[in-house]
């Protein structure tokens, strides 16, 4: 009878008791849930261990005379509109440094000599945490344009009350207002 109720393929290799099969589904439905509770377990892990996961960013400090450059974030990105230094991600294999003259290439078309840092910032947005570590800097070559930027101006310390900076740069624009302004 049971033979019939599995299929006509499925062979019962020994009968068991009404008792003993409500057994083994018992057994069954507590290995999954606890298989359940350690893959959720897991996941949790994960994501806390990716939430905890610093990601290295460069940026450049680069100066004219009494002014420095800042770079608006374009509208469809994370924190778009909000204004930066130029700068990003350090890719695997790459030092701060050659990060730094490679997205200045890719973000402006411009070269630079980049100098000593000017500051280190740890920051935690929601989406990612952030160690920023910010070089003095002179373009080498080139002249700034805007390839991944909606806008790019020279401003004054006194300025930057103007403009409405990504939070991760709040530290380094009180530093230069200190060391240039005053």
């Amino acid at each position: 009878m049971l033979e019939q109720l599995l299929g006509g393929n499925t062979k019962v290799i020994a009968q068991v008791s009404v008792h003993g099969a409500f057994l083994v589904i018992a057994a069954v439905c507590v290995a999954l849930l606890i298989s359940s509770f350690r893959a959720g377990h897991k996941e949790k892990s994960d994501k806390k261990e990716k939430a905890l996961a610093v990601t290295e960013v460069v940026a450049a400090l680069i100066r004219k005379d009494d002014k420095f450059m800042i770079c608006q974030r374009p509208a469809g990105k994370d924190r778009g509109l909000l204004w930066e230094f130029v700068g990003g991600k350090v890719e695997p294999g790459e030092t701060k440094q050659q990060a730094l003259l490679r997205e200045c290439q890719e973000e402006l078309g411009v070269t630079l000599s980049v100098g000593d840092v000017f500051m280190d910032v740890v920051h935690e947005y929601p989406d990612i945490h952030v160690h920023l570590t910010l070089f003095h800097a002179t373009i080498a070559g080139g002249e700034p344009q805007k390839k991944e930027h909606s806008d790019i101006q020279w401003i004054t310390p006194g300025q930057i009350p103007d403009y409405d900076f990504c939070p991760a740069d709040e530290e380094i624009l009180r530093k230069i207002s200190e060391v240039y302004h005053g």
